[in-house]
């Protein structure tokens, strides 16, 4: 699984995903220092 971003302008936001194709996409957004493995 690679790390992928998507750019708005300035921002860019680093994601990677998760399951299959299909359904709705979540966005996850936690504090600065904690990666998503701290969601179960």
């Amino acid at each position: 699984m690679a790390t992928r971003y998507a750019r708005n302008g300035r921002v860019r936001i680093a994601f990677e995903e998760l399951g299959g194709t299909g359904g709705d996409p979540l966005l996850l957004v936690m504090g600065l220092g904690t990666s998503r493995f701290w969601w179960p």
